[in-house]
C-alpha cells in the first residue's frame, strides 16, 4: 500500500505505479525456477536470511530517500526489482523449510496455517496496515517499519532448529530447472 501511495505521489499518471508493480513482479515470476534451484541446493534457512536481509536494506534505503526527499520513480522500480529478485529466491525456500522444521505429524495443519495466515497478510491485513501506518506515520515511516519486519523475520529464522534434510543425487542445475518446467507443464 505504502509503495503505491509513494508512487503515485512521485508519478501521478497511471504508467508510473505500473512500472514499479511490474518492475517487482517480473523479477519474481521470472527468477521463480531459479529461486527453486537454490532452494534444493543450499540451506533453506540461508536462503530465507538473505531474502530478508537484502529486502530490509533495499526498503530501508528507499525509506531513508523519501526521508530525505531524495527519492524518485526510478528508486521506487530499483527497489522494486531488488524485492523481487529477493522475493524469488526466498518464496520457494520459506515453502520448503516447512518439512524441516515441523514435525511431520504436524506438517498438514503447519501447511494450512501457512497458507491461510500468507493469504490474509498479503490480501488484506498487510494493505490495511500499511494504510494506517503511512497515515499516521508517513510514507518513510511507513517503509522503515516494512524494513524493521524484515529484520525481525530474519532474527526468528536463525533461531529456527531444522532436522538435516535427506541429499539424494544432485541433477546439473540446468536438468533441476527442467525438472521444474515439466511438474509446472503437468499441473492445471
Amino acid at each position: 500500500m505504502t509503495l503505491a501511495l509513494e508512487a503515485l505521489k512521485l508519478d501521478p499518471a497511471p504508467s508510473g505505479l505500473a512500472a514499479v508493480l511490474a518492475a517487482r513482479t517480473v523479477p519474481e515470476v521470472a527468477l521463480a525456477l531459479v529461486g527453486g534451484v537454490v532452494a534444493d541446493r543450499f540451506p533453506r534457512r540461508t536462503s530465507l536470511l538473505a531474502a530478508d536481509l537484502v529486502r530490509s536494506v533495499a526498503v530501508g534505503l528507499v525509506a531513508g530517500l523519501v526521508l530525505l526527499g531524495a527519492i524518485n520513480i526510478w528508486g521506487l522500480v530499483a527497489m522494486a526489482v531488488v524485492f523481487g529478485v529477493a522475493a524469488a529466491c526466498g518464496g520457494p525456500a520459506q515453502t520448503a523449510i516447512l518439512p524441516e522444521v515441523v514435525a511431520s505429524d504436524h506438517l498438514a495443519a503447519a501447511n494450512a496455517l501457512n497458507s491461510a495466515s500468507s493469504g490474509l497478510s498479503v490480501n488484506l491485513v498487510g494493505p490495511a496496515l500499511g494504510g494506517a501506518a503511512a497515515a499516521a506515520n508517513g510514507v518513510a515511516g511507513s517503509f522503515a517499519f516494512d524494513a524493521a519486519t524484515f529484520v525481525v523475520s530474519a532474527g526468528l529464522t536463525a533461531a529456527l532448529h531444522d532436522r538435516q534434510r535427506p541429499q539424494g543425487e544432485r541433477a546439473t542445475v540446468v536438468r533441476e530447472a527442467l525438472q521444474g518446467l515439466r511438474y509446472i507443464a503437468t499441473r492445471r
